[in-house]
C-alpha cells in the first residue's frame, strides 16, 4: 500500500496525462502542480525522518 503523499502523486499525473490527451492544457499543468507538490510533501516526509531518526 502507497503513502497517502504517493497515491495523491500518482493520481495528479495520471489526471493531468489524460488532460493533456484531451488537449487541456490548463488542467494538466494545475495536475502536474499537485503531483510535484504531492512529492515535496513526500519528500519532506522522508527528510524529516531522516533527520530524527525515526522509521
Amino acid at each position: 500500500m502507497a503513502c497517502q503523499s504517493c497515491q495523491k502523486a500518482r493520481q495528479a499525473v495520471s489526471a493531468s496525462f489524460k488532460a493533456l490527451v484531451m488537449g487541456d492544457m490548463k488542467t494538466a499543468a494545475g495536475e502536474a502542480s499537485k503531483a510535484i507538490s504531492a512529492a515535496a510533501e513526500k519528500a519532506e516526509s522522508m527528510r524529516v525522518r531522516a533527520i530524527t531518526g525515526r522509521r
